[in-house]
């Protein structure tokens, strides 16, 4: 089994995981994955090294180089409007799931429960 972040409100986004955790490194995908990797880190307990082996398993410091673009990206607003709007939408709909609601241990699908 994998682990599968649910959001629930956003079917598009998750339309997009696949596609996401793919070694797809199109400027798209890699702002997304950032974002994800972000979210993931916030609202969960998960460890770098998880988080990294959720990512076809990429190196904690590649973990790690995501989460300070984030970083960056939020000391740059004007520059990163767009993907500052995502990461706050996403954001905001995590915020009523309490952590261990948001790990969801479910097979290959993207289907939410």
């Amino acid at each position: 089994m994998r682990v599968r972040i649910i959001i629930k409100n956003d079917q598009k986004f998750l339309d997009k995981i696949e596609t996401v955790l793919s070694k797809t490194r199109t400027r798209e995908v890699v702002r997304m994955r950032c974002v994800l990797v972000y979210l993931i880190k916030k609202h969960t307990t998960m460890t770098l090294l998880s988080i990294g082996n959720y990512f076809n398993g990429k190196d904690h410091s590649s973990i790690i180089h995501m989460l300070n673009v984030v970083e960056d990206w939020k000391s740059q607003p004007k520059a990163w409007a767009k993907e500052l709007s995502i990461l706050n939408d996403l954001d905001m709909a995590l915020k009523g799931y309490n952590k261990t609601d948001l790990i969801k241990w479910v097979n290959t699908s993207n289907e939410i429960p």
